[in-house]
């Protein structure tokens, strides 16, 4: 019977060793690129999910505190606390200090809601949108009612609605 040499030396040859480190190389050049691919996309869908999601809850605090019947009562969790006591504040109260203002306050603060691609708040609310942070969700508080905008780190809108007074 003839032996070869890794009969002999019980190991592997260098090429062999080389080949084998190339394969794995190849193999990762192509897996970490699509890994990376999939966890940003997951980014970019849970954000806009957490921007539609907003919608049907911003307007059912627009409801909710435009009611001028009851303008002092507490009907919303306003600290995000998980209750409704009196450390929330009064339906008017939100009117005076403004839905959006109130609402991105309760998520960042009460529920510690960061943004995907950063430390940051995920929430930012403002009455001017001329310059809107990319990588948050901005409540821009208008006279008709909250536009929320999604922008991308890329500055492309991933979400656009408008929840009106109405």
């Amino acid at each position: 019977m003839i032996k070869g040499y890794r009969a002999q030396n019980g190991g592997f040859s260098f090429i062999e060793l080389m080949v084998v480190i190339s394969i794995i190389t190849l193999l990762s050049a192509i897996a970490i690129p699509l890994f990376l691919g999939f966890r940003e996309k997951s980014r970019v869908r849970a954000y806009m999910a957490t921007a539609a999601g907003a919608v049907s809850e911003i307007q059912s605090w627009v409801v909710t505190t435009k009611d001028p019947v009851n303008l002092s009562l507490r009907d919303l969790d306003t600290n995000c606390d998980g209750t409704i006591d009196s450390n929330d504040m009064t339906n008017g109260d939100i009117l005076t200090a403004g839905i959006a203002y109130v609402y991105a306050n309760c998520r960042n603060n009460g529920k510690n809601e960061k943004a995907p691609w950063s430390d940051t708040p995920l929430w930012y609310a403002t009455s001017d949108k001329s310059s809107l942070p990319v990588g948050q969700i901005s409540l821009v508080q208008e006279s008709e009612g909250i536009e929320l905008i999604a922008l991308s780190t890329g500055n492309v809108i991933l979400f656009h609605g408008f929840i009106s007074y109405q």
